[in-house]
């Protein structure tokens, strides 16, 4: 248990240096609690807390020494300066996608403003897809120098400065000088295995090649997007990288070999040991592959010494070691799926087995059931209790939940050992005959395709993946909590012992009652992700809010903007809820077309409420105090505000844009153009005769649309016959109050619309229009 509290206060020692972000005199303070640690080597009772607080110190260290530095002659010092030739060595294997390739180089020298300088540190180089580019070359790249940049999702910038990155190039030309100037061992090992990547390509088509060289290689560059899509939404993404799973397999037929071949087992220990550390460096040695080896290197040696292995020891030694190798390892997400999978195996594979193995005795009787058990419980239960124990990570990181999981890992965990078996013998084979190693393969291809088969079928199937997000607190407790719970198991303390014994009728109603709980919780959870989720069409609703211009637009892939929101809060609050799945809680834009306090008082709460991403306006010099009151909540959330003018525009990813049509002299005027396929919204506000007559001579090509927001809630004076025809609309839609005293539905105005179809919010309700960007649907409340 010692390994365990001395790993702990490491961790929370670089945690801690990480979050302070201050260089604190933390080898001194090691220097110090370990002469206490050598003067009271002799008090049982002051040993740990003085070694747990050297440990917490030597953690803080060790992470200061990590720090990149930036001398003087650092690269990054040349970002957003201009056109930069850099010289230098590519310093890993080339990062290959489908569009492009990512190539690491260390630089060593540099051409800026005429001056050829010495440089140092590393530049992240986008290169074209088909660059023939390999580790060792030496390479001659000109182009811009910029930081990373920072992702919605998660901070890239913050990711490479961890791995000593601060520079990425946009190459406009680039040449291969020379090659070979990496570690030779390094450049040996990969091209053996680009070698044996082609027996695999050789032998297998697409994508089981690519599956395969994942499983056996690391390698799962050339794997469609379409099929690793497959595999994150079906959660069985972790089949196709090398996992524990894996590497203990490898590490269990080696040993057996060797030991038949060997004369002393001491020596089929070490020389499997050494096999296992020359696979983790060949097949790329990163985080989730090094914790794997070191686990399954600690089950081998203590089998080897007769010693059984308690799990969370093992794993708090393996993340001390790789973590004194490189401290940042405590961030890579993939490490923490891995540490959060072993360690819930440990903790709970045992019991649940225990459960599964009586349910199905019970069942299907003794002899039976207990046959099928064995059969079912490595992909169903550890399967299920390594999901279990990661879905936390996975819901906070990636927000997606896999709901055919369960049935998927059952149909394809349990032939990825023959995986593993075939593909690694057809590749050993084919170094030495091909044609049998090719034999070989076809057997690995049967199992392959049935992976994959099964992997696309159900990630087909309708709501196979839902979108769940959970806050970081929540993940910091469960992480503490499972510590915490390895910790008392493992110590088992009196006083533990003593609760357990004296409340065992409670903590039984209590295992009762928390499976119900947690699973009324995880249906919720479904339903929730389930109801108002994108759905691949554009949703334009015209909310009833009396006399306001509001709009909510939701993409066909989830963007959310928001034009203007009324008076009233609460109706306005109720309306996003009643549009918007009930899990999302953000707008990534909002618009605000008027200073009017008809038109924006409702933002306030929302803005309290939601998180909004940007907002925008054109307003400029005005008294009105609400819309001053608006824009200080907006800072005070510290969300980016936009001034825009005529001809700014907002794209999503999938295809809809959001343009401003305003001419620049009636900035009050914010005219906003939807366009999706052939599918355009013109949302006009209060537009004036003057406005229109300036957006018909500057902008008539722009204002051309399918459906049109009539302006100014079609008050007298408004959207004039020579307006409505140059938009030429499909559908007009009117919001308007009767119970507001400003003008409205103006019959004269309206009249000019009747030869198209009228919508209007005081006789029709709330507007819900939705388009595939060819076909317009219109759904009203009232109907």
């Amino acid at each position: 248990m010692t390994i365990i509290y001395l790993t702990l206060c490491w961790a929370g020692g670089i945690i801690f240096a990480e979050l302070l972000d201050e260089r604190w005199p933390y080898g001194i303070a090691a220097t110090i609690l370990a002469c206490l640690l050598v003067l009271f080597r002799d008090r049982k009772d002051w040993r740990l807390p003085i070694a747990c607080a050297l440990f917490f110190a030597l953690g803080g260290l060790r992470l200061q020494e990590a720090l990149p530095e930036k001398s003087p002659d650092h690269i990054s010092h040349l970002n957003n300066q201009g056109i930069v030739t850099i010289f230098g060595v590519v310093s890993d294997a080339p990062d290959v996608h489908e569009t492009y390739t990512n190539v690491r180089v260390k630089v060593d020298e540099a051409i800026w403003l005429g001056k050829q300088q010495p440089r140092e540190g590393l530049v992240l180089v986008r290169l074209p897809a088909q660059t023939n580019v390999q580790y060792g070359d030496r390479l001659l790249v000109t182009g811009q120098l910029f930081p990373p940049p920072e992702l919605d999702t998660f901070s890239y910038q913050e990711k490479l400065a961890r791995e000593g990155v601060f520079s990425i190039m946009q190459v406009q030309t680039f040449q291969k000088l020379d090659e070979n100037e990496g570690r030779w061992w390094k450049e040996d090992l990969l091209d053996l295995r680009d070698h044996t990547r082609g027996f695999i390509e050789d032998a297998l088509p697409e994508p089981q090649a690519s599956l395969l060289s994942g499983i056996l290689l690391g390698d799962d560059s050339r794997l469609s997007e379409e099929v690793r899509d497959a595999f994150n939404t079906t959660g069985t993404a972790h089949v196709i990288a090398i996992s524990g799973f894996n590497m203990t397999l490898i590490a269990a037929i080696v040993k057996s070999l060797l030991s038949n071949l060997l004369p002393k087992k001491s020596w089929a220990i070490f020389f499997s040991l050494v096999v296992i550390a020359i696979y983790t460096i060949f097949v790329g040695a990163n985080a989730a592959v090094v914790r794997a080896a070191i686990m399954s290197g600690l089950l081998i040696s203590a089998d080897g010494m007769r010693r059984k292995t308690y799990a969370p020891a093992s794993l708090a030694f393996a993340a001390l070691i790789m973590s004194i190798l490189n401290p940042y390892v405590l961030w890579d997400i993939g490490f923490q799926l891995s540490f959060a999978a072993v360690l819930g195996l440990a903790l709970l594979a045992n019991p649940a087995d225990t459960a599964f193995r009586k349910w199905m005795q019970r069942h299907f009787g003794q002899s039976a059931g207990g046959e099928a058990s064995k059969f079912l419980s490595e992909p169903l239960v550890v399967g299920m209790v390594a999901q279990i124990s990661t879905l936390p990570i996975i819901l906070f990181y990636f927000g997606r939940l896999s709901v055919y999981s369960p049935v998927v890992n059952l149909l394809v965990v349990p032939v990825q050992s023959f995986v593993l078996i075939f593909g690694g013998m057809a590749t050993l084979v084919s170094f030495i005959y091909v044609p049998a190693g090719t034999w070989l393969y076809t057997a690995a291809w049967l199992f392959l395709t049935w992976t994959t088969t099964m992997v696309r079928a159900f990630a087909d199937l309708p709501g196979a993946s839902l979108q769940i997000f959970l806050p970081q607190w929540f993940l910091i407790i469960f992480g503490v909590s499972a510590i915490g719970l390895a910790i008392l198991t493992a110590t088992r303390p009196r006083w533990y012992e003593k609760l357990l014994k004296e409340r065992r009728q409670q903590f039984s109603l209590a295992l009762k009652f928390v499976p119900l709980v947690i699973g009324t919780i995880i249906l919720g959870l479904i339903i929730q992700a389930l109801v108002r989720q994108p759905d691949g069409e554009l949703h334009v609703t015209y909310l009833d809010m009396g006399q306001s211009n509001s709009a909510l637009i939701e993409s066909p892939d989830g963007a959310v903007f928001l034009i203007d929101g009324g008076r009233y809060p609460s109706r306005l609050l109720t309306a996003l809820g009643d549009h918007l799945p009930p899990n999302n809680h953000q707008i990534d834009v909002l618009w605000i077309t008027s200073d009017q306090p008809e038109d924006i008082n409702a933002l306030l709460t929302v803005v309290e409420r939601y998180n909004i991403q940007a907002a925008v306006t054109s307003v400029g010099d005005t008294t009105e105090a609400d819309y001053y009151n608006l824009i200080q909540t907006l800072q005070h959330h510290k969300t980016p505000i936009i001034h825009a003018e005529a001809g700014y525009q907002i794209e999503t990813g999938d295809g809809v844009k959001m343009t401003i049509v305003a001419p620049h002299e009636t900035a009050h005027a914010l005219v906003l153009r939807l366009q999706y396929g052939e599918s355009v919204f013109l949302f006009t506000n209060d537009l004036s005769e003057k406005d229109e007559q300036m957006l018909l001579s500057d902008s008539h090509h722009l204002i051309q649309a399918s459906v049109l927001q009539a302006a100014d809630h079609a008050a007298p004076d408004s959207n004039s016959a020579a307006w409505v025809e140059a938009v030429n609309p499909q559908v007009v839609v009117v919001q308007y109050d009767p119970a507001s005293r400003d003008p409205g539905a103006d019959s004269g105005v309206l009249a000019r619309f009747s030869n198209r179809k009228l919508y209007r919010t005081d006789r029709d309700g709330t507007i819900e229009m939705v388009t595939d960007g060819k076909k317009l649907k219109i759904y009203t409340e009232e109907n």
